[in-house]
């Protein structure tokens, strides 16, 4: 399976990134989707790229490891989970 990993640097408490991840919807919004939708559990969301449309449904999941994670129940990958983690830096959050 491929793996795409990403990591950003902030100037905020890790305790703050956290409480923001709480808003799950304003969350998810801020990766750029041009639709979000959370129900509960479950996360739709939407985006156009190019000419194709994206549409994914997700369900948030239990990982002791990370601060939020989901995995694909429908769309357009075999298989797809995201793990969001915040680490604590000198300066901020990672």
């Amino acid at each position: 399976m491929n793996s795409v990993s990403l990591s950003r640097a902030i100037d905020t408490p890790p305790e703050v990134v956290r409480d923001a991840m709480d808003d799950l919807g304003a969350f998810v919004r801020s990766s750029g989707f041009d639709e979000v939708a959370v129900d509960g559990e479950t996360v739709r969301v939407a985006d156009e790229v190019g000419v194709a449309s994206v549409e994914l449904t997700l369900d948030l999941v239990d990982d002791p490891d990370a601060d939020l994670a989901c995995e694909q129940r429908e769309g357009i990958f075999e298989s797809m989970r995201t793990e969001y983690v915040v680490a604590p830096t000198d300066w901020g959050a990672r």
